[in-house]
Formats: structure tokens, C-alpha cells, sequence
């Protein structure tokens, strides 16, 4: 598994991060996640987040731009998950649409919105890769 936590290039108050909700069924559904993609190979967890995160903000965003930050495994009672984290800052606002952390749906499907760290710290605060997407660089 591959997660991207992207944020706009502002300062530390003012930069959003995106996020998108899982679907209404299965494994934690209906919460709000970062860009996630499963993945067989390390290797192809940047193209795979490439296109994640093209389909949630409508708009590309080169896996050049990406930084892999490190890696986390979380343990369900039921289930491993392995996940590769990395980082991205897209420059300037995010997508219109979505720039004032209202919900829109995304060409992927799933519901998107862009918070702040200072609107949503409960949120922003917990886990560490919250903690990696505003660790400057």
C-alpha cells in the first residue's frame, strides 16, 4: 500500500492538505484518508499515486514531485497494512472547486476536500504521517 499526503506550497497556517473519503462499504468506510493506492511493488507506488492523486484534485501532479518519506505498518486485528508514505506540495491553491474545504466529488468518484492544519488539527495531529506532511522540507 502507497500514501501520499499532498499539501499546497503556503506556510505552515495556511497550506491545505487533500483528502478523500473511502467508500461507504467495507474496511473503515466512509472515512477520510489521504491519496492511498494497493500496490504489488514498491516500485510502482509512484506512477500508481501519480494517478490517485491526478483523479481526486483534477489536475496532474509528475511523481517527480513526490517524496518518499518513510514507511509505517499499522495492525488491524483482522488485517497488516504495510504502507510506503510520501509526500507531495503542489504549487499554488488547490483546484478552485474544492479551495474553501467544501466537499466535491473528485473524477475518481470519491468525495475531496483541502483542510488546514489550523481548521483541523484534531485530524492533521494524529498518525505519523499527518506529522510528515508538515515537517518542512
Amino acid at each position: 500500500m502507497a500514501v501520499c499526503v499532498v499539501t499546497t506550497a503556503d506556510g505552515a497556517e495556511t497550506a491545505r492538505t487533500l483528502i478523500a473519503q473511502r467508500p461507504a462499504t467495507g474496511l473503515l468506510a466512509s472515512m477520510w484518508e489521504f491519496a492511498v493506492v494497493e500496490v504489488a511493488d514498491a516500485a510502482q507506488a509512484p506512477r500508481a499515486l501519480e494517478a490517485r492523486v491526478e483523479a481526486l484534485m483534477g489536475s496532474r501532479l509528475s511523481a517527480s514531485a513526490m517524496t518518499k518519506v518513510g514507511e509505517e505498518t499499522h495492525i488491524f486485528t483482522h488485517r497488516v497494512w504495510r504502507m510506503l508514505i510520501y509526500r507531495a506540495r503542489c504549487d499554488g491553491p488547490p483546484p478552485a472547486a474544492s479551495a474553501a474545504a467544501a466537499v466535491s466529488p473528485s473524477s475518481s468518484g470519491s468525495a475531496t476536500q483541502w483542510v488546514s492544519a489550523a481548521s483541523n488539527r484534531p485530524l492533521l495531529a494524529s498518525g505519523n504521517a499527518c506529522r510528515l506532511a508538515h515537517t518542512p522540507r
